[in-house]
């Protein structure tokens, strides 16, 4: 009677935060409408009403983690197998954001080492943790984001580099970053965890997804790195 009472609550949960979701998705949407209507006389509102459908955006990708670690955990979540044009992958991800950047004037950039590489991953699960990582990157870069690519020992390597302050070096010296869950800051880590799980589910014979945080020497901003065999 316990375990059915519990997964009629774990149903019911995951009903509530995938309503919730939807219903910050369009408020989102109906908040971007918004912006082009501005004139330049109201550059301010303009910026303040991106800035709102930004933590909009991140608040939503918070709860698709929530839904997708449900479904990790119910063995209901599994990647596919997808021939995706690196090129076009990131593009997708870059219009997502190339509105509201324009008017918080971040430039951001594509830089590939091969316009033509395909690579095997899961289109859909690969976009999410690109999303969530340039979600939460524009609120500490200046100016900047970058996505490169190069390929390591068999990895395919899709960087996200912005100017901002940098990763904190605790969170970098970890061994397992996307592991720590600090409350005490206000930062969960929900969002690495979610990626780590994710980039561990792609394997190619002994060679599993995995991904790394560190801060560019030059600029003293975030790399976020993500390795798929």
């Amino acid at each position: 009677m316990n375990d059915h009472n519990n997964l009629d609550l774990a149903l019911i949960m995951a009903s509530i935060v995938h309503d919730v979701k939807n219903s910050l998705g369009l408020i989102q949407h109906q908040v971007e409408d918004m912006v082009p209507q501005l004139t330049d006389d109201n550059r301010e509102i303009a910026v303040q009403l991106q800035q709102l459908s930004l933590e909009a955006g991140r608040i939503n990708h918070g709860l698709i983690h929530m839904l997708g670690l449900y479904r990790l955990k119910d063995g209901m979540l599994s990647p596919c197998d997808d021939e995706c044009f690196v090129l076009d992958v990131l593009e997708e991800v870059r219009t997502k954001f190339i509105s509201s950047l324009g008017v918080l004037n971040v430039e951001f950039t594509i830089d590939l080492h091969d316009p033509d590489l395909i690579w095997h991953f899961d289109h859909a699960l690969v976009d999410g943790i690109l999303s969530n990582v340039i979600t939460n990157a524009i609120r500490y870069t200046k100016s900047m984001l970058m996505f490169s690519t190069y390929e390591d020992d068999g990895y395919l390597v899709i960087q996200i580099i912005d100017d901002g302050n940098g990763y904190p070096e605790k969170m970098i010296k970890s061994a397992e970053p996307q592991t720590q869950m600090n409350y005490n800051t206000g930062s969960t880590g929900l969002g690495l965890y979610f990626s780590s799980q994710i980039a561990q589910m792609h394997q190619v014979d002994d060679k599993k997804g995995y991904i790394e945080l560190s801060n560019d020497e030059q600029t003293g901003g975030a790399i976020f790195k993500l390795f798929l065999p």
